[in-house]
């Protein structure tokens, strides 16, 4: 992307802990694909690059007298001591042509990044194009001395025609995980058995609540039973990946030793997570347990009986949230539900990784941390 990326135009992202956790959505826009097929078939070896006018080769400190004495250089908006604007701008007028070897790419890569998003809306976003005027103050260059006059030209607003939908940062299923994994259903069939996965930004310390840490990752809770009346949300404990500093690895918060006084393995239980939605608190309405169903279809001839069919019926459940919403959510739907399963791959597979690292005998860094060695 090296080739159709600009200083200016592309916003850089945000540091990760690990690799591969941004989607490569540049890869499909087509316009940019045949960009890049097109600069490589074209055998010259160079992209054009625009002039950077804050590059400290181009700085001339010697320059601050010329325009101390003579005033403002029309041709130097920038400021005294910044490069001085070739006659025509950085245009394809006056101004500097590439050369032979150079290519100049019909399309070339924008990017930016919106931090203040808020979990659960929708988002619509217009975009316009600001840039310096070539011609400012330039008055014998241009047809008309209005054309010189704006120290930068901006284009008319582009309304993004997609909007951009950010998804909840809780997130119910009518699952019961158990059932899915071992096929045995030993749920106490007053209460309904959800999965919730919660995003999680922070971890508190719990209870006192005076720490926090950061996670930026998908936590699971498998299996939570509700009663009919009561709210979906709780504090319920899973592993969470936190970074530990002074170990420089991922480790799961409250990590017991890893055996016990009488030397056998230590299970850890992991750490309080509450999965209470922050925006809106979630009520159990009313619900139907999974599980064998059966009913008898009437016969046409009345001196026998009907015919009595069985099947396996998934749950069902009803929520009620804060902000006046009813929510149906339907068991067979839930438990195919491509993004709850890789989900909940992708948490399991991580949890298992933490697990089973083990840091180096010689010290260095783990190859996940952000702040290698020096």
């Amino acid at each position: 992307m090296e080739a159709v990326s600009f200083p200016g135009l592309v916003m850089p992202r945000l540091l990760s802990f690990r690799e591969k956790q941004y989607p490569q959505l540049e890869t499909d826009l087509p316009k940019i694909k045949t960009t890049l097929e097109q600069i490589k078939s074209a055998k010259k070896a160079d992209i054009a690059q625009p002039r950077n006018a804050y590059d400290r080769k181009n700085f001339d400190v010697w320059r601050n007298k010329t325009t101390e004495t003579s005033g403002a250089d029309p041709r130097n908006p920038m400021g005294p001591g910044m490069p001085i604007l070739p006659k025509g701008g950085y245009g394809r007028g006056n101004g500097p042509q590439p050369t032979d070897k150079e290519i100049i790419p019909d399309y070339c890569l924008g990017r930016v990044i919106d931090v203040t998003i808020e979990a659960g809306k929708t988002y619509q976003y217009r975009l316009r194009v600001k840039m310096a005027n070539p011609n400012y103050k330039l008055t014998s260059n241009v047809a008309s001395d209005r054309y010189a006059e704006m120290p930068t030209l901006s284009s008319d607003w582009y309304d993004v025609p997609s909007r951009v939908v950010v998804p909840p940062s809780t997130v119910y299923y009518a699952v019961d995980q158990r059932l899915l994994d071992i096929k045995r259903d030993d749920a106490d069939k007053r209460q309904a058995v959800l999965q919730v996965h919660r995003w999680l930004d922070q971890l508190v310390s719990f209870p006192d609540k005076k720490d926090k840490w950061a996670v930026g990752e998908w936590v699971v809770a498998e299996r939570v039973q509700v009663r009919r009346g009561e709210y979906v949300g709780r504090v319920v404990k899973v592993d969470v990946p936190v970074w530990k500093y002074t170990r420089e690895e991922f480790v799961l918060a409250g990590e017991k030793p890893t055996t016990t006084p009488t030397g056998a393995p230590a299970r850890n239980t992991g750490y309080p997570v509450d999965f209470a939605d922050p925006l809106h608190e979630t009520v159990l309405v009313d619900f139907e347990s999974s599980g064998d169903v059966s009913y008898t279809r009437a016969s046409d001839d009345k001196d026998k009986r009907g015919t009595t069919f069985r099947d396996q019926a998934a749950e069902e459940v009803l929520l009620y949230t804060g902000d006046g919403k009813l929510i149906a959510l339907d068991g067979a739907v839930d438990a195919g539900d491509k993004e709850r399963k890789q989900r909940l791959e992708d948490y399991r597979t991580r949890i298992k990784d933490v697990k089973e690292k083990k840091k180096p005998s010689d010290g260095t860094p783990m190859k996940d941390s952000p702040f290698p060695k020096t």
